[in-house]
């Protein structure tokens, strides 16, 4: 069995609903506490979204770069943010094994057929000390999800 690879990236084609917004908004909102809290050097973000959004929020935490990576990115970028267009298929070594002190996966891993391997990945990606901040949806959203995705558009 094998499950269908992505070719566009969020925010690509469309705009996100009302209610995505407020889901956007309620998990980058933990991610840039921490940011502020930790003051990270390099950041990694994965499943960034066409538009970056959250990197963008994140660039004046960071004090050296901010990559984003996803399927599809806009050209657009700043001086800290590197966009990387790379399908990531469970294999995360394009990204050579830099150090990072945050990487950021917001409703991404569900995504992935075998998600221990990209977890095994970002463990290998993390500097000492560094932090993990994951978002998956829950069995308790399933309602208002479904009701964003077949009801709102």
């Amino acid at each position: 069995m094998t499950m269908e690879t992505r070719s566009q990236s969020y925010g690509e084609t469309s705009s996100p609903t009302m209610l995505d917004k407020l889901g956007i908004y309620l998990s980058n909102r933990s991610v840039l506490r921490q940011a502020q809290a930790r003051r990270p050097a390099r950041v990694l973000e994965i499943g960034c979204g066409f538009h970056y959004p959250l990197l963008k929020q994140l660039e004046p935490y960071a004090s050296q770069e901010l990559i984003g990576v996803d399927v599809k990115t806009s050209a657009e970028t700043s001086p800290k943010i590197k966009l990387m267009q790379q399908k990531i298929d469970e294999d995360l070594s394009f990204l050579g094994g830099q150090g990072f002190d945050m990487i950021v996966m917001i409703s991404v891993l569900e995504h992935f057929w075998r998600p221990e391997k990209i977890l095994k990945g970002i463990h290998g990606l993390l500097r000492e000390g560094g932090v993990f901040l994951l978002n998956v949806p829950t069995w308790r959203g399933k309602f208002f999800l479904e009701f964003a995705a077949f009801r709102l558009g």
